[in-house]
């Protein structure tokens, strides 16, 4: 199946959801300019409301959703960014829901999630099983389903990160975009071509969790054994049906480029250092890449997406350490 947006389709939603996200910085650094040879521009949507960008996806949901959506109650499933931009939602638009979680969430985003008013159940050591926990309560609640990342609309949503990008800086050669599930990834690929942009854009993830590289080599959408990654926002395998899939294997991807988990930690602390910022892991991905893959990006215009700043103390300091 063609998926396809038109600029009027971004252009409409981010009309209707932008009184409730930040239209985040794209700052140009001067630190990884230098370091990599590249023209470096980084998007700070780890500065959005609720530290990640996931909160325009679901902003965008919860707005088409209707009155009767919600009386048969709405129900999510997040290792943390998209329960709290799901979370944001609601209390922005004073309705109910609920998020499950994993039991291995990080601890910083269920402190966080505590702030609103919305129900959490935690079911499943992993994401993958709090999924399949979620989809077969919602088949026998006949509650509604929230994706975070496997929706028309949800993409649309994230299609405006790079709607900003592509408005800001006209000339950009690159885009680097972390990838979990795949929302941002295919709404940034979705954006480009409704502007008919010619940049590249390249996904990133760990070696940890390469679940969405190997479906795009396998062609088709596969489970993989997983380990543990210091960014846990990417972690995960994809639901069978996917439509972020599709759209990855329909659009012109340049390639999904892996970083090993001592490369996130090794870049982590200049960026701390010099970009006077919090991220976490899931953002410090595209650290890793500028440094590993420096011939692909020398001499262009690249700007990163830095998708998140939740990050726990423990990790905080993990990853800091690392370098001393």
């Amino acid at each position: 199946m063609n998926y396809a947006l038109r600029k009027s389709d971004i252009a409409d939603t981010y009309k209707k959801i932008k009184r409730h996200i930040r239209k985040t910085p794209l700052e140009y650094s001067q630190f990884y300019s230098r370091k990599t040879g590249a023209d470096v521009f980084l998007k700070l949507e780890n500065q959005q409301v609720t530290g990640s960008f996931k909160a325009r996806g679901a902003v965008a949901k919860m707005m088409s959703m209707k009155e009767a959506d919600y009386r048969k109650g709405v129900v999510t499933v997040s290792a943390g960014n998209h329960a709290l931009g799901f979370a944001y939602a609601l209390w922005r638009l004073k309705k109910n829901g609920l998020v499950i979680l994993p039991e291995n969430a990080s601890e910083t985003k269920i402190n966080a999630l505590k702030e609103y008013p919305v129900d959490r159940e935690f079911h499943g050591e992993n994401y993958d099983e709090a999924e399949r926990y979620t989809i077969k309560y919602v088949e026998e609640t006949g509650k509604v389903f929230i994706s975070p990342y496997n929706d028309p609309v949800i993409i649309k949503g994230q299609s405006t990160a790079a709607f900003e990008i592509f408005t800001e800086l006209r000339d950009v050669d690159i885009i680097l975009v972390p990838v979990g599930g795949g929302g941002l990834l295919a709404g940034t690929l979705l954006c480009r071509d409704a502007l008919d942009h010619r940049c590249r854009i390249y996904g990133i993830q760990s070696e940890a969790s390469p679940a969405f590289k190997r479906s795009i080599e396998s062609g088709k959408i596969i489970d993989i054994p997983l380990e543990e990654s210091v960014a846990d926002g990417l972690h995960g395998n994809i639901e069978p049906d996917s439509i972020t899939f599709d759209i990855a294997m329909e659009r012109k991807l340049e390639d999904i480029l892996l970083v090993s988990e001592d490369e996130i930690m090794e870049q982590y602390y200049d960026y701390m250092v010099y970009q006077h910022n919090l991220i976490e892991g899931s953002s410090a991905v595209n650290l890793a890449v500028l440094q590993r893959y420096q011939q692909v990006f020398k001499r262009k215009k690249v700007a990163c997406l830095m998708t998140g700043a939740n990050i726990t103390p423990e990790l905080l300091k993990k990853m800091i350490d690392y370098r001393k």
